[in-house]
């Protein structure tokens, strides 16, 4: 996935956390609702996480 496409998913999901957030302070009356903005981030990086780019290719002994 690219850049901007990561990036833009980063914007959207913390837009949807942030209107969760909005929606249950002004439901509820409470600042609690707005764990959905970590929440959300965190749901979106497990569609577009690769653990594999993170791993380094095996050593080859140059012999």
């Amino acid at each position: 996935m690219k850049t901007r496409a990561r990036l833009v998913l980063l914007l959207a999901c913390t837009a949807a956390g942030l209107a969760v957030g909005a929606f249950g302070l002004w439901l509820g009356g409470t600042s609690a609702w707005f764990l959905a903005v970590p929440a959300a981030v965190a749901l979106g990086w497990l569609f577009v996480a690769d653990p594999t780019a993170c791993t380094t290719p095996p050593r080859r002994d140059v012999s």
